[in-house]
C-alpha cells in the first residue's frame, strides 16, 4: 500500500532523519485439508534493516529488495539474487511447510 502510494523514494524520503532502520519481513503460508478438517500456518521472518539509498536492479513486484539488507550483511536482496535465496522468509515458511506434510504423512 506505501509503495503504491509513495513509492520507495517516498519510504526513504520519510526515513531521511530516522536513525534506527530496523525492518522485518514476515511470510506465513497455510495448509487446509478439507477432508479432515485441519488448518495449520507457518510463518518465518528475516530481520535488517532499510537501506539509505536503493541500490541493485529495480523489480516492480518486489520494489523493497532494492532498500532491504538481511541482518549480517552489506548488500540488498537487488544487489544479491543468492542472498535473497539464502535468508528467504518465504522459503523459510515453505520449509516449515514441507517439513510438516512430510511428518504427518501428506
Amino acid at each position: 500500500w506505501v509503495y503504491e502510494k509513495i513509492g520507495i523514494e517516498g519510504v526513504l524520503k520519510l526515513m531521511h532523519d530516522v536513525q534506527d532502520r530496523s525492518a522485518r519481513f514476515v511470510s506465513a503460508v497455510g495448509f487446509c485439508d478439507p477432508v479432515n478438517e485441519r488448518k495449520v500456518v507457518f510463518e518465518a521472518h528475516v530481520d535488517g534493516y532499510i537501506a539509505q539509498e536503493m541500490r541493485g536492479v529495480f523489480k516492480p513486484k518486489f520494489p523493497y529488495e532494492t532498500v532491504f539488507i538481511p541482518k549480517g550483511f552489506q548488500k540488498t536482496y537487488a544487489e544479491d539474487e543468492t542472498l535473497k535465496k539464502k535468508t528467504s522468509h518465504r522459503k523459510k515458511a515453505f520449509y516449515k511447510l514441507a517439513l510438516w506434510l512430510k511428518k504427518e504423512g501428506y
